[in-house]
């Protein structure tokens, strides 16, 4: 493998990092939905943009749930 392909391999592993760790800080600060709007329409695979989407929208069905059935 030559260095310019090691160097865009670790450039893509770097924005991948990147892009996870935003996606979940998103989640954490209930704006998931913003951020999946976001990148929804780019060529980002679409096995990814619909896993993405199914974290979405798990977390607002836990919410709901959670809201529902919390008793103080």
């Amino acid at each position: 493998m030559s260095n310019m392909e090691q160097n865009k391999k670790k450039l893509s592993e770097g924005i991948l990092f990147s892009l996870v760790d935003n996606f979940f800080k998103s989640l954490q600060k209930d704006a998931g939905d913003q951020f999946y709007n976001k990148v929804k329409n780019t060529d980002l695979h679409p096995e990814v943009k619909k896993a993405m989407k199914n974290i979405v929208d798990d977390q607002k069905a836990l919410k709901a749930a959670l809201k529902k059935y919390h008793v103080d």
